[in-house]
């Protein structure tokens, strides 16, 4: 019974690829992305571009560089006071935000 299980699996890949992608498009389209992201790069290396239009392409990444740093301290912290309030049910909040 168990071949019989694969066997099935491996039918219904091979005759509704279109059903699969559409159940993984967000996964199709994330790994499609990245190949494009590193053919633009090595593309965009050969033409040696200048400062300024290394400092225009780079600023998206710097700005989201900055928000992710921004929200992991908040992150850090709200893990601190719920991890010590899960140790201390009992306590009330305020002194899990003293402990800290």
């Amino acid at each position: 019974m168990l071949t019989r299980v694969n066997t099935c699996v491996c039918v219904c890949v091979c005759v509704q690829p279109w059903k699969w992608f559409r159940q993984n498009l967000l996964l199709v389209l994330t790994v499609i992305s990245v190949f494009l992201g590193f053919l633009i790069g090595f593309v965009a290396r050969l033409f040696e571009p200048s400062e300024e239009v290394i400092m225009f392409v780079s600023f998206p990444g710097d700005v989201l560089m900055r928000i992710l740093k921004m929200l992991i301290l908040p992150l850090i912290v709200s893990s601190l006071i719920a991890g010590i309030y899960g140790l201390h049910g009992h306590a009330p909040a305020y002194t899990c935000i003293r402990r800290v």
